[in-house]
């Protein structure tokens, strides 16, 4: 049996996340379930965001 994904919620609009890299700020509040490595990103090929400890780091296409 896998471990269930942890949930990752990213909350309260117009809040820069300086942990980002590079920082980001939140556009509306999103919910993922991702493991720590796992890429996850948007469908226009600009790049991935992947979660190592506990941080979030953004990756360019």
């Amino acid at each position: 049996m896998s471990a269930e994904k942890p949930l990752l919620h990213i909350r309260n609009l117009s809040v820069t996340y300086m942990a980002a890299n590079p920082p980001v700020t939140a556009v509306s509040d999103i919910s993922l379930q991702v493991k720590q490595g796992e890429e996850f990103g948007d469908n226009r090929g600009i790049g991935v965001w992947k979660i190592y400890s506990g941080f979030i780091h953004y990756e360019a296409a």
